[in-house]
């Protein structure tokens, strides 16, 4: 249970950087924006430092759930795993 929440925790922590990256990544694959400078520099004078954080609790919303269960559920199958190989083996 408090793996799920850690990592919950980290993907907040880590959104703080990913979502603004994220959302110039779209801007530019979306042709309104020619470069990382013109992304950032359209943002900031459009939106202020509030819209590169656009989308925020939507991304939050889809994303925190789904990292919570990918670690947690990735730890439970690996330790499911090492038990079963290192189970006592039969010596008949």
């Amino acid at each position: 249970p408090a793996l799920f929440g850690c990592a919950a925790l980290a993907y907040m922590a880590s959104s703080v950087v990913l979502i603004p990256g994220e959302l110039i990544k779209q801007r530019m694959q979306m042709g309104q924006a020619s470069s990382f400078t013109a992304a950032v520099g359209s943002i900031w004078k459009n939106d202020g430092i509030g819209g590169f954080f656009a989308g925020y609790q939507g991304v939050w919303l889809r994303d925190i759930p789904y990292t919570a269960l990918e670690l947690g559920i990735y730890d439970n199958v690996k330790s499911a795993m090492l038990k079963y190989q290192n189970r006592p083996k039969d010596a008949s």
